[in-house]
């Protein structure tokens, strides 16, 4: 997966998703010492965007859950709005 993020011949940079919007909600506490695990989940994909869906788990408590929205871009910070799927393929030459 890490390969579709570095530059490939024929372009200037790679991949990367810049954090777009982010709503988050603080359900409960952590100490330092806490075991917690982050889930992570893809709720909708569109485009050149995705909202992915996390929470903070500590034991089966949500300490920490959020809403984060993310657009795909180029590393040269040019708009990728030929949409995500198709351009990971052109990018990667997988098509």
């Amino acid at each position: 997966m890490r390969d579709l993020f570095e530059p490939r011949a024929g372009h200037e940079g790679g991949l990367a998703f810049a954090v777009r919007k982010m709503t988050i909600d603080f359900l409960s506490s952590a100490t330092i010492d806490d075991v917690i695990q982050v889930e992570t989940q893809m709720a909708e994909m569109r485009g050149a965007s995705m909202t992915i869906q996390q929470a903070v788990m500590k034991g089966d408590e949500a300490v920490v859950k959020a809403d984060v929205k993310v657009a795909l871009i180029q590393m040269d910070f040019r708009d990728f709005g030929e949409g995500m799927g198709r351009g990971i393929v052109s990018l990667r030459g997988w098509g």
